[in-house]
C-alpha cells in the first residue's frame, strides 16, 4: 500500500466519522425540537401576576398575586403564565422584560446615575435599562 492509497482511506474514515457525528446531531437537534413543541403546547396551570409601585418615601416596591385562571391586567398589573414544566426560554424574551449583560458596562452605570439624579430610582432604572446594549 503506497502512501496515496493509505491517505485516501485515512480521509474516507475521517469523512465517514463526520458524517455520523453530524447525523447523531441532526438526531438530537430535532428531538429537542419535538420536546420544545410538546413543552410549549401545555396550557398554564396558574398565573402570577405583579406591579411595581412606588412608596410615600420614593422607594421602589413590589406587589404579588397568584391566579387560577388569567386575569384581567388593569391598573398597571403584568402577568405571567406559570407551567408544571416550563418550556426553556432561550429563544424568546417575555413582554415587558428585557435582557441585559451580565456585567454592567460602563453607559448602563452612566445612565443610572444620571436617572437617579433627575428623576429618583425609577428613572434611573430605566434609563440603565435602555443604555443595556441589545443582543444580536
Amino acid at each position: 500500500m503506497n502512501a496515496e492509497h493509505k491517505q485516501a482511506l485515512i480521509d474516507e474514515i475521517v469523512i465517514q466519522a463526520l458524517r455520523d457525528d453530524v447525523r447523531q446531531w441532526q438526531q438530537r437537534a430535532e428531538a429537542a425540537e419535538a420536546k420544545l413543541a410538546e413543552l410549549e403546547r401545555q396550557e398554564p396551570v396558574a398565573w402570577h401576576v405583579y406591579q411595581w409601585r412606588e412608596s410615600p418615601k420614593g422607594w421602589d416596591w413590589y406587589l404579588t398575586r397568584a391566579f387560577a385562571s388569567e386575569p384581567n391586567n388593569s391598573d398597571g398589573w403584568r402577568s405571567v403564565a406559570l407551567f408544571t414544566r416550563p418550556a426553556p426560554a432561550a429563544h424568546r424574551v417575555p413582554e415587558g422584560w428585557k435582557l441585559v449583560p451580565v456585567e454592567i458596562t460602563q453607559e448602563m452605570v452612566d445612565a443610572n446615575f444620571e436617572g437617579v439624579c433627575i428623576g429618583g430610582i425609577q428613572a434611573g432604572y430605566r434609563a440603565m435599562l435602555a443604555a443595556a446594549p441589545e443582543v444580536e
